[in-house]
């Protein structure tokens, strides 16, 4: 194991090698992005438009334009276009997804009062349905809608003659459930749990579908039959038992992790997943016994904080090949998926 991989194993309340490798991937965000603002896929002039004015924001206030990138909303897909060539069969699909990023980067700007004054930036290419953690909210425009304007604080519905209904983006009201306005409808994508950590709603991995381990079938957004109350009462005690018993390594969930995907109910089994593309998110489904779920979002945290230190450089010399038999799993697993799942259990034991 390298350095780089050794620093990852053990939780710290103040932990200086995750923050710098937290910074280094939201680096290697923003130069993906900018790498694929030329790509074969952004010939629509929305498109190309849309990554100019990104690129200005992250000239005039790079900062604060580069925190938008944290957002797995927009890290994710960017992160899986950019690793395009891992699934072929996923072309379209992560072509779109890179165009709802650059569409949610859009919102963003706005949210956060980026776009410059005076500016109405105008998207053209279909309104499709947005959301943010920062507003918890997920809109939708009229059916008849030809795209969104978006303006510092404002979002407006553009019709196909003319502008139509417009939103503030501040407003308070967008995290209270569901709600119209001319046409324009908001409703709950994201639930507070503790801190910046959420129930997610709403997911857009667009390779969440995709699955390695043999027992499981992909990772697609699903509340089990059981109430928004049901998971996020849950999932709360679960973080709330992480804080208690482990604290360092609940100030290290603070930092990083973002948000929690329902992906059904299991009575008799639990299944959980984290993707390299997706740092910030954890996917479970719900399971009667608590501390289950706890242990798995530790679980699946710590490989959150391997995967995020991966794009800073190799964690082992060897490992990606050849294969080895696994002590957890019934396929054979390279090396890193080896060391993964150790690196995933040390902790578990330990709480």
């Amino acid at each position: 194991m390298t350095p780089r991989g050794r620093d990852l194993v053990r939780a710290r309340s103040s932990h200086p090698g995750l923050d710098a490798f937290r910074r280094l991937h939201l680096k290697e965000t923003v130069s993906a992005f900018l790498a694929a603002a030329s790509a074969p896929c952004a010939t629509n002039p929305s498109h190309r438009q849309a990554a100019a004015l990104i690129k200005a924001c992250l000239k005039t206030d790079p900062v604060r334009t580069m925190a938008c990138f944290a957002s797995p909303t927009i890290s994710t897909p960017i992160h899986c276009y950019a690793g395009r060539e891992r699934w072929p069969p996923l072309g379209a699909r992560l072509e779109d997804g890179l165009r709802e990023a650059l569409c949610l980067l859009l919102l963003e700007l706005a949210i956060r009062g980026l776009i410059p004054a005076g500016i109405k930036f105008d998207w053209l290419d279909e309104a499709i349905p947005l959301f943010s953690p920062s507003i918890g909210a997920r809109l939708h425009a009229p059916a008849q809608a030809a795209g969104w304007r978006f303006e510092s604080g404002v979002l407006t519905v553009l019709e196909r003659h003319g502008s139509g209904a417009a939103i503030r983006l501040a407003a308070k009201s967008l995290q209270r459930g569901r709600r119209e306005v001319n046409g324009l409808r908001s409703e709950l994508a994201y639930v507070p749990l503790r801190g910046d950590i959420l129930l997610a709603l709403a997911d857009n991995n667009p390779i969440a579908q995709t699955e390695t381990h043999p027992d499981k079938n992909g990772n697609v957004f699903d509340l089990g039959g059981h109430s928004e109350d049901d998971w996020r009462m849950t999932l709360t005690t679960a973080l709330d038992w992480i804080a208690e018993h482990s604290p360092d390594l609940f100030a290290e969930m603070g930092a990083m992790l973002r948000q929690l995907v329902p992906i059904g109910y299991e009575a008799q089994r639990h299944l959980s997943a984290s993707y390299r593309e997706a740092i910030g998110t954890i996917y479970l489904t719900l399971h009667p016994n608590v501390l289950i779920i706890t242990e798995a979002i530790v679980h699946e945290f710590q490989h959150n904080k391997l995967n995020v230190g991966t794009y800073t450089g190799p964690m082992l010399h060897n490992a990606f090949s050849p294969l080895y038999p696994s002590p957890v799993r019934p396929d054979p697993r390279p090396l890193f998926g080896v060391l993964m799942a150790v690196h995933a259990f040390l902790p578990v034991a330990a709480f």
